[in-house]
């Protein structure tokens, strides 16, 4: 039977886009009022190529995120697509405990691969987006450029210095600090430190330390190392700068302000992160003129041991009760592509801070997008080197993680007391070694109870250098706890 005109005339309409359904995406994530003024210029592009999705962004406070979140799955209100980050949150919530919590949504039949071939070779496949198998999410930042940090110096002041080229060896730095505040005669002072971290442990990292140095976990031994020679030898670098020398700028140690000291002229030199150089060209209006970028100095010149980042993490999921995955993932593919990567290094230089994407960039387009982007860029690819993970190892090592409690006084505490002569770095060192190590312990032990299979040895890589990176390769043939 033929069906009336009128009737197929008005289903073709009906399923014509003009006229398709109406879907509301909800898209939460962490941040500023400009992040979310950044991230709502960017829904108003998406939702002009689809005009049947409507974006509406919420930004939270960081320190008010989880908190949120947690509120929101437990009151079934929970958005359709967020930032969950695995480790951002003070590992608080690993992402593998946001999957144990039936939150996200598998992409593994979206991720095609197109998708990961936006990606430099491996970028995905080594990142932290995978739990027991599923990919739930894709990296958003080129790994370790958060934590990565780079030597900053002052050209006009090298110049009036007679030095010709940034400090290779820590002997360097330590002579060229002095040069410099010599030639500064008060205005200004050879290397500024940052309170709340003055970056022991990037040297260190520099000079023979293979871990995770952040908190001086030694992947050769499984245990926090705050001994390890690489570790005191920095410190009393350092020290040595700061009460012999006096080539480090007064009171660096008391809510110093290392941008701005650099930006102001009271500093030759820094060790800084990517947003602290986005700071000298947003705050300061600063150029590639004015400062130039080098690899962190090694212990000497002839050290090889390179600056270790953590795999990329994941960075959006989709929740797994929303009603509107396709869609969902359509606002995902259109937030990890290029077009999208390069108007986040255009905000690098204001709102994002030092954010790079881990998207592929031709040089043209990095270029054009964020000038300072390129040379960070060449930095890490000399400097930087891809440390194994425990949690690629063993999902269950985020039970540890989120039973961890870190004991006081922390790793850059001691370290800015022995700086300041304030106690001998290696009682200090061998204090804290015992404190982390016992909370490691319980630590585990914690998790074995819940059932985890974890142990030590997940800390230990024999295969890994600091020279090379570590790639999903390496993990094969690593012993499994018992």
């Amino acid at each position: 039977m033929r069906r009336p005109i009128l009737t197929l005339a008005l289903a073709a309409l009906a399923g014509s886009p003009a006229l398709a359904q109406k879907v509301t995406l909800n898209f939460w994530t962490n941040g500023t009022s400009a992040e979310q003024a950044f991230f709502e210029t960017l829904m108003r592009d998406f939702e002009k190529a689809n005009p049947n999705i409507d974006v509406r962004v919420q930004t939270i406070g960081t320190p008010q995120y989880l908190n949120a979140v947690q509120l929101a799955f437990r009151s079934g209100n929970q958005p359709d697509v967020l930032r969950a980050q695995g480790n951002f949150f003070n590992l608080a919530l690993p992402l593998a405990k946001w999957v144990d919590q039936g939150w996200l949504l598998p992409i593994d039949r979206y991720v095609t691969a197109g998708v990961i071939t936006r990606y430099p070779k491996g970028a995905v496949e080594n990142s932290l987006t995978t739990v027991n198998g599923k990919r739930y999410s894709l990296p958003m930042q080129r790994p370790g450029t958060s934590g990565l940090a780079v030597l900053v110096y002052n050209k006009k002041m090298f110049q009036e210095a007679g030095l010709t080229r940034p400090p290779r060896s820590w002997a360097e730095l330590r002579s060229y600090a002095k040069k410099l505040t010599d030639t500064g005669k008060g205005r200004y002072y050879g290397l500024g430190l940052e309170t709340g971290d003055p970056r022991v442990t990037f040297l260190a990292a520099r000079g023979g330390f293979v871990g995770d140095h952040t908190g001086a976990l030694d992947y050769t031994a499984g245990r926090y190392n705050a001994e390890h020679p690489a570790m005191a030898a920095a410190v009393d670098v350092l020290r040595q700068m700061n009460l012999t020398d006096r080539s480090i700028v007064p009171g660096w140690e008391a809510n110093y302000d290392l941008p701005a000291g650099f930006g102001r002229g009271q500093i030759a030199m820094m060790l800084a992160k990517p947003a602290q150089v986005a700071a000298l060209v947003n705050d300061f209006k600063l150029g590639l003129n004015d400062f130039g970028l080098a690899p962190v100095p090694s212990s000497t010149a002839a050290a090889t041991t390179r600056l270790p980042y953590e795999p990329a993490l994941g960075f959006l999921g989709i929740t797994a009760k929303t009603k509107y995955p396709n869609e969902a993932w359509k606002l995902l593919d259109y937030l990890y592509n290029a077009d999208v990567a390069q108007k986040v290094l255009r905000a690098n230089q204001g709102q994002l801070g030092g954010f790079i994407p881990a998207v592929r960039l031709s040089q043209r387009q990095i270029n054009a997008a964020n000038p300072v982007a390129a040379p960070l860029n060449a930095v890490f690819d000399v400097e930087g080197v891809l440390r194994p993970d425990p949690l690629l190892r063993s999902p269950d090592w985020s039970a540890v993680q989120a039973a961890f409690v870190a004991p006081q006084p922390s790793l850059i505490d001691i370290q800015k007391a022995a700086i300041q002569g304030q106690g001998n770095y290696a009682d200090l060192a061998a204090r804290y070694d015992a404190a982390y190590n016992a909370a490691l312990d319980k630590a585990i032990a914690t998790a074995r109870a819940d059932g985890a299979k974890v142990c030590r040895e997940l800390l230990i890589f024999p295969n890994y250098n600091a020279r090379k990176n570590f790639t999903l390769a390496d993990y094969r043939g690593l012993p499994a706890c018992k």
